[in-house]
């Protein structure tokens, strides 16, 4: 196992740091608090022996604050002496790096996602991953408002950047459809969001918005004609079957909960799911985030959805239904 890419090591290890930094804080003030009360007591005893020991203490309290803080520094010489020093520190690097809750997340949303094995019934999908009992869903899937047009952004990619597109598409939604609706969020994402990058296919790779991003795109996988032909429609002929403002969608397992007018239900009841209305509450390993419930896409996808009322009416609810894109 690399234990750099397993979450649920990285999670202790966020802990860990967390505790680390804390001490670096606190420890200081504890030792200026207690050589205080040291000191005045030695002052109004009057006895030499006595700050002797004081003075002892704190410079002992302070030697060790001292080691804690150059505790990485310590372990960075101490593995000079260790044959492939090279690697090993270099994997404490790398871990250390990924402890944090938004690398964390991509890794778990990544595994879940390959453990998922692209199922595309949401029946399965929820057996595997949640807990609670499975709620068939009563309303229509990838309830819309379609207009049936729309003037989006026409995007050039390559064959290979279409198939890397594709190949991530399908790894995060495991259905064609559900791939054309990620390969739309992507690109509303980055018209929203990616100003830093270059160009479209830049963002979606190397923004860290995608778990494993460029695992999938660099070496691309399950891309069927279909899928290549789906997303090469939403993307190139800028035909999106979502609005321009949907820039949120998130797995089951990374919802804390969810809610109507306030009154909150369980995420697995899909018919629940209310167009507009229904706050979708983030796990805190995704940021804690609040968003608008949209749409499921298809059936199996992940709740699509969007975070500013002001971009609904500022960009409006134009998209394509799944069937208009891929009619010929």
């Amino acid at each position: 196992m690399n234990f750099c890419t397993d979450y649920n090591f990285l999670n202790g290890l966020v802990i860990v740091k967390y505790f680390y930094r804390a001490a670096l804080i606190i420890l200081p003030i504890v030792i200026i608090i207690m050589g205080s009360i040291d000191g005045f007591k030695a002052v109004t005893s009057g006895k030499d022996e006595d700050l002797k020991a004081i003075l002892f203490n704190t410079g002992t309290r302070a030697a060790s604050f001292l080691i804690i803080m150059l505790l990485p520094t310590i372990i960075h010489i101490a593995f000079n002496f260790i044959d492939g020093y090279d690697g090993i520190y270099n994997n404490l690097t790398i871990c250390m790096n990924n402890a944090n809750p938004q690398i964390i997340a991509g890794l778990k949303r990544a595994r879940e996602k390959e453990l998922k094995g692209y199922e595309a019934t949401t029946r399965n999908y929820l057996a595997k991953y949640n807990a609670n009992k499975y709620t068939k869903r009563n309303t229509v899937i990838g309830a819309t408002q379609v207009s049936g047009k729309g003037n989006f952004v026409k995007y050039n990619l390559s064959d290979s950047e279409l198939a890397g597109v594709a190949s991530l598409c399908i790894q995060e939604q495991g259905t064609v459809q559900g791939a054309a609706a990620e390969a739309s969020l992507m690109a509303n994402l980055y018209e929203l969001q990616g100003g830093g990058y270059s160009d479209l296919y830049s963002y979606v790779r190397n923004s860290g918005w995608f778990a494993n991003s460029e695992a999938f795109m660099d070496n691309p996988t399950n891309v069927t004609e279909e899928l290549k032909a789906a997303v090469k429609t939403v993307l190139v002929d800028g035909k999106r079957t979502l609005p321009a403002y949907i820039n949120e969608h998130d797995y089951l397992g990374d919802i804390a909960y969810v809610e109507n007018d306030g009154a909150s239900f369980d995420k697995t009841n899909l018919s629940g799911y209310q167009q507009y209305k229904t706050k979708v509450h983030q796990a805190q390993s995704v940021g804690q985030g609040v968003w608008t419930f949209y749409s499921f896409p298809v059936e199996g996808s992940d709740p699509f959805g969007y975070t500013s009322e002001e971009n609904r009416q500022r960009l409006g609810e134009d998209c394509y239904s799944f069937s208009q894109i891929t009619t010929t």
